[in-house]
């Protein structure tokens, strides 16, 4: 027989419903405040959210989803590594020199 223990869920979410758990998340509320950010600015400006800008945006963030597939699993094991963005900084830099 072994001794091995079945993961439990925290004692706040026992016996809690679904979209309880949804929407006390904290994942589920900085979607929300994402969400309400884009229609604010789209209220301000509306050329916002026209297919360029959207297209201008993704480009903007392939650098920083590439060094986050990078960064990532060392900052979720504890080898926290922190100089990322000073090593992008310098390679922008010399990149930019040619």
């Amino acid at each position: 027989m072994s001794d091995v223990k079945k993961a439990e869920a925290p004692k706040h979410f026992q016996g809690t419903p679904l979209y309880k758990k949804i929407l006390t998340s904290k994942w589920f509320q900085l979607l929300v405040i994402c969400a309400l950010l884009c229609v604010g600015i789209y209220m301000i400006n509306s050329g916002f959210a026209t297919r360029g800008n959207i297209r201008n945006l993704m480009r903007g963030s392939v650098v920083p989803g590439i060094m986050l597939v990078a960064v990532g699993p060392l900052l979720a094991g504890g080898g926290i590594d922190l100089a990322a963005a000073g090593q992008a900084t310098l390679g922008g830099l010399v990149l930019q020199m040619f």
